[in-house]
């Protein structure tokens, strides 16, 4: 592995976060709803997640569907079903502040709900499994190769997908009316639950 190829795989990491789909979809409604902190967790599921792909494309998609198909399904639809959940407690609760507290309780919600999201998105399989092969020499990396790829995997797009969480809060700090801020809840409810309803139907 070289610079050059570790240095043009974390170009084409940056672009895929800054293209939108349903990780960015997830990651600005919550971050729109419920500020950044909120949207920590979701974004540290969907690193970790994308801690696999490299791993997958070196073991080869067929020996990695085989071994873990059961456990990839379960967590997609139990993302899928956070994030459900999430969007439809975030619309009951728009505009109320003292019911959205509670919302942010629990941090595992949000992470499993990440896993969920790039285990399910089409743009992600086709990036890491079809790109990624196409940049290294899959069959000359070392395990230390492997781990900066991973680590390059997981780091970019936690950056990218912050750098959007922080640009959908100061959106939502524009707002200074309730009736303003009740419908950034309700258009960031409905992403969530349109989210994970696309995620359950892939």
């Amino acid at each position: 592995m070289t610079y050059s190829d570790l240095l043009l795989y974390a170009m084409g990491s940056a672009i895929l976060v800054i293209t939108p789909g349903p990780v960015v979809v997830a990651i600005v409604a919550r971050a729109a709803s419920r500020g950044v902190r909120s949207s920590v967790p979701l974004a540290l599921g969907v690193s970790f997640g994308d801690i696999g792909w490299p791993i997958a494309a070196v073991l080869g998609l067929v020996a990695l569907v085989h071994t873990f198909e059961g456990a990839m399904t379960v967590l997609r639809y139990g993302g899928a079903l956070v994030l459900i959940g999430m969007g439809i407690s975030l619309w009951r609760s728009s505009g109320k502040v003292e019911a959205q507290a509670g919302l942010d309780e629990s941090g595992w919600a949000g992470f499993f709900a990440g896993l969920g999201v790039i285990f399910g998105n089409p743009k992600a399989v086709i990036y890491y499994l079809g790109v990624l092969p196409a940049i290294f020499d899959i069959d000359a990396l070392s395990l230390a190769d492997l781990a900066i790829i991973c680590a390059v995997s997981a780091v970019v797009p936690f950056i990218g997908n912050m750098v959007w969480a922080v640009a959908a809060a100061r959106v939502r700090r524009l707002l200074n009316s309730d009736t303003g801020t009740r419908r950034l809840d309700q258009i960031s409810g409905g992403a969530l639950v349109g989210v994970g309803v696309v995620i359950a139907a892939i």
